[in-house]
């Protein structure tokens, strides 16, 4: 039931996509193959279904949670301190827009 909140799925999601945008391109990490093989599992999916709707995704978020442990524990240890710092900025304002853009155009 968990997974059907959204609003913590959005942190995760945010740090999950941190690590794929500048965690698993700039520098090796031990989860790299892993990466590939979760966003290719993804892209599958989305393909066969002929979309990328959020639904899509849910069965692989499981999968996904160590990213966001890896990008956490390199948090704590101090790098990309001034990039996360950049790219939760960024991502707040985004989802915020974008939640508020559905919320407005379904009371339409």
């Amino acid at each position: 039931i968990y997974s059907h909140i959204a609003y913590p799925w959005y942190v995760v999601g945010g740090v999950i996509l941190f690590y794929y945008l500048f965690m698993w391109w700039r520098r090796k990490t031990p989860l790299r193959l892993w990466a590939l093989w979760t966003l290719f599992l993804w892209v599958v999916v989305a393909y066969l279904y002929a979309g990328s709707v959020s639904r899509y995704i849910l069965p692989f978020v499981p999968l996904m949670i160590p990213f966001a442990v890896l990008a956490i524990s390199r948090l704590i240890d101090g790098e990309y301190r001034k990039q996360f710092a950049v790219w939760s900025i960024c991502y707040v304002t985004v989802m915020a827009v974008g939640l508020v853009a559905c919320y407005h155009i379904q009371q339409i």
